[in-house]
C-alpha cells in the first residue's frame, strides 16, 4: 500500500505512523483492485489432494493460499505449507494437533476449517472461502469505517473469539488481515495454526521468535509471554482501533512493542463511544481485559441500536460495492482439462519435503565442483537478452507515446493515504517511467548475477525479487530515492517506478525471510543502509535498525532464480552486491 511522506523514525505514540503491508491473505490482500486472484505460475502445483487449485489467493506465514473448489463446486482457500515447513517433524506435529481442535470451531463469525492433511508431501488445510475482502485491504483503500460499523465489527469478532476460545484455541495473531468484512458480518480466519509455526521457527532460529503481528500484539506476548485468551481481546481492540482511525495504535517501527508494554494510542483520534470499549480492551493487565461476552455487551451499550444487527447496511455503500469482485470465478487455468476441472495430467502436490531442507545459515565457501547446476549456455543468455531489450525497448516507446489515460473512476476513487491504488500493477499510464537506472551484481556468483524482478508477478503486490543472469533487462535496473548512509534510502523498480524492494513483515523477524516487490510507502521495511563494514556494498533493512538483517542471495544455489532473501548481516560474499 502507499502512504504520503512517511514519517518512519516517529516515536510518539498513535502518531501518524504508515501501515504495514497487509499480508497476502483470504481477502485479497497484496493484489490490485482489478486482481483479487493472480494466475498460477510454473512453481505452483495445480492439484492437491482432490482439490484442483484455479488461483492464487496469496501467502502468509504458513504457506501460500490458493482457490479451488470442494467435488460439489463450493470455493474453498486451500493453504500449502512452506516447502521448508513440510521439512519439519516438529511443525507436522503442532499442526496436527491445533488443526484437529481448530475443526471443532463452528461460529456464524468464523470460516471453518474444511479438510487438512498433515502428512502430505506438503501439509494444507482447506477452509470456507469469503468472498470479501479484508479489513487491512479495506481500510487502505477506503478509509477507516464509522463508528456503528466498528462496534458491530467488535461484536461480531468477539462472538467468533468466544467459539474459538470454547473450542480450546487461542488465536495468537489477530490483525486487520485476519479479518474478513463479509456482507454478513465479519469472518475471522488463520485460528489455530501459529502456534504449529512458532514451533518450527523457534527450532530453526533458536531465538524463540515472536508469533503474532508487532503493532497488534498484547503486552505480555511483547515481552515474550506465550498469551491467554486475554491476549486474543487486547489484539482486537488494537484492530479495532486500526479500524476506526486508520492508524496503528503504537505505530509500527522498531520501538513498538516498546509502546505497547508501556504507552498509549492516541486517543483523541478515537470516537468517545469506540474509545470506552476500547480501553477496556487494550488494558495491560491482562486480567482487567472483558471476556467476549462482556464486550459484546458494551458494545451494545455502546451502539445506537441496541439489538446490535448485522444486516446488508452494516457497511459503507463503498465497501459494499466493492464485494463483487471477490464473488468471481477466475479464469481456468490452462492445464485443467475443460470437462473435470481437474488437471488433465497428474500432478502432484509438490515435491517431497526430503527433498527441502530448513534455511541454513549462508556459507562463504566456493561452490563444490560438479555440482548440477541450472545456469543457461552464455549464446543463449545472449539471445535471450537482445531479444529481452528489444522488446523492453519497443513497449518503452509504445508506452510513453501515449498510453491510455486513468479512467475518471479511477481518477475519483477513494485513496486516503495516497495518490495511487494499493497494490495496483504500475505502468506508463499511470506512474512516471525511468528509462534507465543501476543494475546490482552478486559477488557471489562473479557478478554475473544481478537482483531481478520476476516478470511473471507483473508487477502486483508481493512480485518476485530473485537472481537472474545479468542481462540489462529493465527489470534489473533500480534506482534509489533517498539516502542510503545516513536516512535510508528506497530503491525503486525501473520496470515498475511505484513498486519498492520491500521486506514481507509476515516473515521479517527470521533468516530467510522473504523479499518482494510493494507499492512504495517508505515504511522501515523499505528503507535499505549502506553497510561500510562489508568488502562491497552490503543493504541493511531499516526493520529494526540497526540489528536488522541484510540482503542475501541464497549461497546453496546460483542459477537463474535464486532466492534472494534477509540474513543477519555477517559480511559475507552473498551479502555483497556491485553497481
Amino acid at each position: 500500500m502507499t502512504n504520503t511522506s512517511p514519517d518512519t523514525d516517529r516515536t510518539v505514540p498513535g502518531g501518524d505512523v504508515p501501515q504495514p503491508n497487509p499480508p497476502n491473505t483470504p481477502g485479497g490482500a497484496g493484489r490490485g483492485r482489478d486482481a483479487v486472484f493472480t494466475p498460477l505460475t510454473s512453481e505452483d502445483p495445480r492439484e492437491i489432494s482432490t482439490y484442483p487449485l484455479w488461483a492464487r489467493i496469496g501467502e502468509g506465514g504458513m504457506g501460500a493460499v490458493y482457490l479451488s473448489y470442494t467435488p460439489g463446486g463450493r470455493q474453498v482457500a486451500l493453504k500449502v505449507a512452506w516447502p521448508w515447513l513440510a521439512a519439519d517433524p516438529e511443525f507436522r506435529r503442532r499442526f496436527e494437533k491445533e488443526v484437529t481442535i481448530a475443526r471443532r470451531v463452528l461460529g456464524l463469525y468464523t470460516a471453518p476449517v474444511i479438510a487438512c492433511d498433515p502428512h502430505a508431501p506438503r501439509p494444507w488445510l482447506a477452509t470456507a472461502y469469503v468472498a470479501a475482502p479484508s479489513l487491512a485491504v479495506t481500510v487502505a483503500q477506503q478509509g477507516p469505517l464509522p463508528a456503528e460499523s466498528v462496534l458491530l465489527l467488535i461484536a461480531g469478532v468477539a462472538e467468533a473469539l468466544q467459539s474459538i476460545h470454547d473450542a480450546g484455541v487461542i488465536h495468537r495473531d489477530l490483525k486487520p488481515s485476519n479479518i474478513i468484512l463479509a456482507a454478513d458480518g465479519p469472518r475471522v480466519i488463520d485460528f489455530g495454526i501459529s502456534r504449529a509455526i512458532e514451533a518450527s521457527q523457534t527450532k530453526i532460529t533458536k531465538t524463540g521468535i515472536q508469533i503474532g503481528t508487532p503493532a497488534f500484539m498484547a503486552p505480555e506476548q511483547a515481552q515474550g509471554v506465550s498469551p491467554g485468551t486475554s491476549g486474543d481481546i487486547f489484539s482486537l481492540g488494537s484492530t479495532a482501533y486500526y479500524a476506526i482511525t486508520g492508524r496503528l495504535p503504537f505505530g509500527g517501527d522498531a520501538a513498538v512493542s516498546y509502546r505497547i508494554v508501556h504507552g498509549q494510542p492516541d486517543w483523541d483520534r478515537c470516537p468517545d463511544r469506540v474509545r470506552g470499549v476500547l480501553e477496556r480492551c487494550m488494558e495491560k493487565d491482562p486480567t482487567a481485559r472483558p471476556a467476549p461476552a462482556e464486550l459484546i455487551e458494551l458494545c451494545r451499550a455502546a451502539s445506537t441500536d441496541e439489538r446490535l444487527r448485522i444486516d446488508e447496511n452494516w457497511l459503507p455503500p463503498t465497501v459494499v460495492a466493492d464485494l463483487s469482485r471477490y464473488d468471481v470465478t477466475p479464469p481456468r487455468p490452462s492445464d485443467l482439462s475443460e470437462s473435470s476441472g481437474s488437471p488433465s495430467s497428474p500432478v502432484s502436490s509438490g515435491p517431497s519435503p526430503a527433498e527441502f531442507e530448513p534455511p541454513q545459515p549462508p556459507s562463504d565457501t566456493p561452490e563444490p565442483p560438479g555440482r548440477p547446476g541450472r545456469r543457461r549456455p552464455r549464446w543463449l543468455v545472449g539471445g535471450c537478452a537482445a531479444v529481452v531489450l528489444a522488446v523492453v525497448t519497443a513497449a518503452l516507446i509504445i508506452r510513453t507515446s501515449g498510453g491510455e489515460a486513468p479512467s475518471d473512476d479511477a481518477a475519483s476513487s477513494p485513496r486516503p493515504f495516497a495518490t495511487e491504488e494499493p497494490g495496483q500493477s504500475p505502468d506508463a499510464s499511470t506512474a512516471p517511467v525511468a528509462t534507465s537506472g543501476i543494475t546490482l551484481h552478486s559477488n557471489r556468483f562473479g557478478q554475473d548475477m544481478c537482483l531481478d524482478a520476476d516478470l511473471n508477478g507483473q508487477g502486483s503486490n508481493g512480485t518476485k525479487v530473485q537472481l537472474w543472469t545479468c542481462n540489462g533487462s529493465v527489470q534489473q535496473q533500480w534506482y534509489y530515492e533517498g539516502d542510503l548512509r545516513t536516512t535510508g534510502a528506497l530503491i525503486h523498480s525501473v520496470k515498475w517506478p511505484s513498486m519498492c524492494l520491500d521486506a514481507d513483515t509476515n516473515t521479517i523477524g527470521a533468516n530467510g525471510g522473504k523479499v518482494q516487490l510493494w507499492m512504495c510507502n517508505g515504511f522501515a521495511q523499505q528503507r535499505w543502509y549502506y553497510r561500510s563494514d562489508a568488502a562491497a556494498s552490503a543493504y541493511q533493512n531499516g526493520w529494526n535498525a540497526p540489528y536488522g538483517r541484510c540482503l542475501d542471495a541464497d549461497a546453496n544455489a546460483g542459477w537463474d532464480g535464486t532466492r534472494v532473501q534477509l540474513w543477519e548481516c555477517n559480511q559475507t560474499t552473498q551479502q555483497q552486491w556491485r553497481e
